[in-house]
């Protein structure tokens, strides 16, 4: 969106620094607090809606500031719904959580390589197309995480 609003240093800047206050403030003081209260599959599916409604909201943003809004939203649910799937597949095995884990940030450095080569190639498409993608993307993740079991419900399950 830089092409399209013309961000400058400060701009950017401003937006990663206020990220990193709040994500600290999320991941220190509130995490637990809703992980306790909604559980980890309630706050993966609202961390991935609305991370979803505001990449949308991106592609139909006239201002600055509504693209910074939502930018921070979308950093605010990725800084929540990391350490809260990390937290369910954890309880998910009391045995293999190394392979789980391993699994997990494997999974995760995947993401991160090819993510910014495939929305490289789409922007050079139409400024829209990354945002649109990534919006499919969040959304199958909301759905999917309504097949999420309880980690206990699988025990019990077996049994």
């Amino acid at each position: 969106m830089n092409e399209v609003f013309h961000f400058s240093l400060n701009n950017i800047a401003l937006v990663l620094t206020l990220n990193g206050l709040i994500s600290l403030f999320l991941q220190v003081a509130l995490f637990d607090t809703f992980v306790q209260r909604f559980g980890e599959r309630r706050v993966i599916r609202f961390c991935f809606a609305s991370a979803a409604v505001c990449t949308i909201w991106i592609t139909q943003a006239h201002t600055k500031w509504e693209v910074m809004v939502a930018t921070l939203v979308i950093f605010s649910a990725f800084d929540l719904v990391r350490p809260a799937i990390t937290t369910l597949l954890t309880k998910a095995s009391e045995s293999n959580q190394g392979l789980i884990n391993g699994l997990n940030m494997s999974l995760t450095s995947v993401g991160n390589i090819v993510g910014p080569i495939m929305s490289g190639m789409l922007l050079d498409m139409n400024t829209h197309y990354p945002y649109i993608v990534v919006a499919g993307f969040l959304i199958v993740s909301y759905l999917m995480a309504f097949m999420l079991r309880q980690p206990g419900n699988q025990a019990k399950a077996a049994r």
